[in-house]
């Protein structure tokens, strides 16, 4: 889902339909509720199995959260100049609902004809949350942070091991070159990463993988 919503933001744009948290809630949903009904709902009476191991991650995940979400709002400033670049565009889509900008207007270097990815998931989100700063900081330091269970499930798949993908994923949140609470689109990038290797890796069990795979590469 992360992955996609760049890509669904760039299709609606190209169908000249607005880029807006309320249809892609729809769109999201198409599917769940079709696959719900097909099951006869019994989905909602199944329960999770979480393991130590998944706590532990769900703990890393946690603490990092926490970390990068107080030290963002411990100012009320942006780092640096690129992310007021970035709020501008989220601002100009969360607003107008398009990435399309008429073309007597100067948003920021940022906007078209820069690759729309994170300003789309900021834009949507921004429609929900008022306030741009608290936009892009705490949903920024979100993305970041989840990357965390995205790299703990893509290494147990690749070693087979929950153990050593608990100390790998150990080791991947201590590390802080792997995190930044700049906001910016490598963070974003970095995130998805894990996810389209741990399509990858499934490609050999199942083709269709190609398509997850393809969307978040």
């Amino acid at each position: 889902g992360l992955a996609a919503l760049p890509l669904l933001g760039a299709i609606l744009n190209f169908v000249s339909l607005p880029i807006h948290w309320l249809l892609i809630l729809i769109l999201a949903l198409v599917f769940p509720v079709y696959k719900l009904i097909k099951e006869k709902f019994s989905a909602l009476t199944t329960t999770p199995k979480i393991d130590l191991h998944q706590v532990l991650v769900l703990i890393f995940f946690g603490i990092i959260l926490v970390t990068m979400v107080k030290g963002s709002f411990m100012y009320p400033w942006f780092e640096d100049t690129d992310p007021y670049s970035h709020a501008t565009a989220t601002r100009m889509i969360a607003t107008l609902h398009t990435f399309s900008k008429p073309v007597d207007m100067y948003v920021t270097h940022y906007a078209e004809p820069y690759p729309q990815g994170m300003p789309i998931v900021m834009g949507i989100l921004h429609q929900i949350e008022p306030r741009i700063s608290t936009t892009l900081k705490f949903f920024n330091a979100f993305i970041v942070s989840i990357s965390i269970l995205f790299f703990y499930y893509f290494t147990k798949l690749f070693t087979k091991n929950a153990k050593i993908a608990v100390y790998a994923t150990g080791l991947y949140a201590t590390l802080p070159s792997a995190h930044s609470h700049f906001i910016y689109s490598q963070s974003y990038g970095l995130t998805l990463f894990f996810p389209a290797l741990y399509a990858l890796l499934l490609v050999k069990n199942n083709k269709w993988w190609i398509l997850p795979s393809a969307i978040a590469i």
